[in-house]
């Protein structure tokens, strides 16, 4: 696998489904193999429920941290779970 997007949530239940399309559509349009993480940090919204909708592709995995730890313990979370040659770490509010 080539690439490995990390992208830690909270309370994002509003902008992880368009951020989801938005990758997809734009590596789709590449070579590169990929997978997309979602790591949940305890969201006390509806973002987990959606992480578990969008990871019916094949190529999305969800994580759900079980509490509250932090954006950048989700991110190590996930790079511990990757599997790509390189890792990219996104925002889940669609700025990146």
């Amino acid at each position: 696998m080539d690439l490995s997007i990390i992208i830690p949530v909270f309370c994002s239940e509003q902008s992880i489904n368009e951020l989801h399309t938005r990758i997809i559509k734009s590596l789709n349009k590449t070579k590169y193999t990929y997978e997309i993480i979602f790591v949940d940090d305890a969201s006390t919204d509806n973002s987990w429920k959606e992480i578990q909708k969008i990871c019916k592709n094949k190529n999305t995995i969800g994580i759900s941290m079980g509490k509250n730890y932090g954006q950048h313990n989700c991110i190590f979370c996930g790079i511990k779970n990757a599997k790509g040659n390189y890792i990219v770490t996104m925002d889940d509010d669609l700025q990146h």
